[in-house]
């Protein structure tokens, strides 16, 4: 089983002896360990890098490295007088352990006492990588970490709490806030993975907060915030929210994107999709916007064949506009007049008298100017 692990040391068969001495032939017990041991050679090998230990004064002892662990872990009763050196009135089997073990000793064993790992560095060596990876908003590297274990429930719990915690570690820290949770968002659903509520309701506070997500609201997914977020929250909380959506939608010089005219059409098709969420003043509030601001041929065509969306986010005002913007230069481009014409039709089901007459009086005024100029 250490051949299939990643732990590179030059005493293998010392490290084997311990491992198999303590756990004898118990396969599931011999990975966890290892995986245990692997974890602190990582943080050994680190805080040798960086000067916090002396250089190979761990990593050149992974034979007793184990032995450590394996007294701290099985027998920690005993641990901090084994440490001492004191003479320890034990169980048989740690008396054993240590019989078989004795040639595999140090003269100094204090950093390994001090060698210390979190519960989630212990489940999840790469718990630090990952961290790094979300404060750089490098979904690809946190994906590649997390599908390593993602299959592993305990170890999406630990990751749960961890990120929880992370994630309230960086309160008011900004940009780095944004990226921690909209990757976090982000990589969860790339992987299909699931947190708790707890999560979900965590980022929606944040969301609704101007101090801390709030004003960076626009900058998310919009997908994913809706049906990740959205959709597991309060219902005092996702109102909030919405109406943090609506204020964008109403004032689209507010939403600061390169893609401005795509991300209003994407909030419109959510606010489409998720209709049960709205309120009347709030549709009201989409239809008057729709109207003023948004009657285009992109926003309209949202709703071909949709009668019941055509009936609660459009009025007569919004299909007024949109016919009088019909100019001469559509009637001198035949195929564009054809399209626009196309849409009008789709809201014949909604359309009232006042539109109707107002198609025919457009029309009327253009063809008289085109025959003008003959």
């Amino acid at each position: 089983m250490l051949d299939e692990s990643n732990l590179h040391t030059s005493n293998r068969p010392d490290v084997a002896f311990v491992i198999t001495k303590a756990f004898r032939n118990n396969p599931r017990q011999i990975k966890q360990f290892i995986n245990t041991l692997i974890a602190h050679l990582l943080l050994a090998e680190h805080r040798e890098i960086s000067g916090e230990l002396h250089s190979d004064i761990v990593t050149k002892h992974v034979d007793y490295l184990a032995k450590d662990l394996i007294i701290k872990l099985q027998f920690s009763k005993y641990y901090d007088s084994w440490v001492r050196g004191e003479i320890i009135d034990s169980s048989k089997e740690l008396d054993d352990f240590l019989r078989a073990t004795k040639p595999i000793d140090i003269d100094d064993n204090r950093a390994f006492r001090h060698l210390k790992l979190s519960e989630q560095e212990i489940e999840i060596p790469e718990i630090r990588n990952l961290q790094l990876a979300f404060q750089e908003n490098n979904v690809d590297q946190a994906s590649q970490i997390i599908d390593s274990f993602k299959d592993d429930k305990n170890k999406l719990s630990f990751l749960n709490k961890d990120v929880s915690s992370f994630i309230n570690d960086n309160r008011g820290r900004g940009l780095i806030l944004f990226n921690i949770v909209s990757s976090v968002l982000t990589t969860a659903k790339n992987l299909v993975i699931e947190f708790d509520i707890h999560f979900y309701h965590q980022v929606a506070e944040l969301l609704n907060d101007d101090n801390q997500l709030g004003t960076r609201l626009q900058n998310f997914d919009l997908k994913t915030i809706f049906s990740d977020v959205l959709l597991r929250c309060d219902k005092s909380t996702k109102t909030d929210i919405i109406q943090k959506y609506l204020g964008l939608f109403s004032e689209p010089n507010n939403i600061n994107r390169d893609d401005r005219d795509i991300y209003i059409r994407d909030l419109l098709q959510e606010f489409m999709e998720h209709v049960d969420w709205l309120n009347a003043t709030r549709i009201e509030e989409i239809r008057n916007a729709i109207a003023q601001k948004h009657c285009n041929y992109e926003i309209l065509s949202m709703f071909r064949g949709k009668l019941d969306k055509q009936m609660k986010f459009l009025h007569e005002d919004t299909l007024s506009k949109y016919i009088g913007e019909i100019s001469e230069s559509d009637i001198e481009e035949t195929e564009r007049l054809k399209v626009k014409i196309g849409l009008i039709t789709e809201f014949k089901s909604i359309a009232t008298d006042k539109n109707l007459s107002e198609i025919s009086t457009q029309f009327t005024a253009l063809l008289s100017t085109e025959n003008t100029k003959l």
